[in-house]
């Protein structure tokens, strides 16, 4: 699975953290494709995890009991939740918005209007951001808050290291330990995340390669577990799994042949010589 990170065809994976929500609070659990960051938006097919049409602004709620369904007749569906949405509504979730980790609130107008995504950028994040973020998603209308990004993949993509800590490359990772292990680094990595207001990695890199980089000429290198399929999946799933279990979802990036890519997607057009039949694999 050869790519770099403009974040097209990304798999997200739903965590089991986000599964059993109040019935009362809507909430979008996830998605499954991010298109190129340039356009700073993604594709969700939503999965719901609450039903609340949205109750006007100012209005007290009144208090509602609720009985546990039958698996054959649930209450929270996407239809409920989204039936009394406008095509702007559902547009402004299918688009993800950039903001540096210093300065969340930057996009406060944005999220107000309802989009999907934030994703930080930076390198170094304030030790208030979770209450930062807090203050950003509170305004989110509908009480239906965005997926906040970021790219926390090990090795040299780390965007809030001083807040997460160091955490190893894919390379380092996929040769050196087992997945129970690199699970383990996945859980703890999801629960530092977790606990600063992340929602979302964009990580684990399932691409193959087994080349020096990253660099200008090959953007995946030491993001890649292995050269070998088996392994950087048995890898990368290990590491999305770990995620999942601190509540934080994953996104499994990037596309079939990007590991073998002689320039970064990013910034330029990239042709992979390459058959189908490999790629398939």
């Amino acid at each position: 699975m050869p790519m770099a990170p403009s974040y097209s065809g990304q798999v997200i994976m739903r965590p089991s953290g986000l599964s059993h929500h109040d019935c009362s609070r809507g909430r979008l659990a996830a998605v499954t494709m991010v298109v190129p960051r340039w356009l700073c938006a993604f594709v969700a097919l939503i999965v719901v995890s609450g039903c609340n049409t949205a109750r006007p602004h100012g209005t007290d709620a009144t208090p509602t009991v609720w009985v546990s369904p039958s698996p054959s007749t649930p209450t929270c569906t996407n239809e409920k939740i989204l039936v009394g949405w406008s095509v702007e509504r559902l547009a402004l979730q299918t688009i993800t918005v950039p903001v540096n980790e210093g300065n969340v609130m930057a996009v406060s107008d944005q999220v107000a209007a309802g989009v999907g995504g934030v994703i930080l950028f930076g390198s170094t994040a304030p030790t208030t951001l979770r209450a930062s973020l807090a203050d950003l998603v509170a305004k989110a209308p509908d009480e239906v808050p965005p997926f906040v990004m970021v790219d926390e993949e090990g090795g040299a993509v780390q965007r809030m290291e001083n807040l997460v800590g160091d955490v190893p490359s894919a390379r380092t990772m996929g040769s050196t330990m087992t997945p129970d292990q690199i699970r383990e680094v996945g859980r703890r990595l999801g629960e530092k995340l977790e606990a600063n207001g992340v929602t979302m990695d964009l990580a684990p890199v399932l691409d193959l390669d087994d080349r020096p980089g990253p660099s200008a000429a090959n953007p995946a290198g030491t993001r890649s577990f292995s050269l070998d399929k088996n392994k950087a999946s048995a890898a990368g799933l290990a590491f999305a799994d770990g995620l999942r279990q601190a509540g934080v979802v994953p996104v499994v990036k990037h596309f079939p042949g990007f590991g073998a890519a002689r320039a970064n997607t990013d910034d330029a057009v990239v042709r992979i010589d390459r058959t189908r039949a490999p790629l398939a694999q």
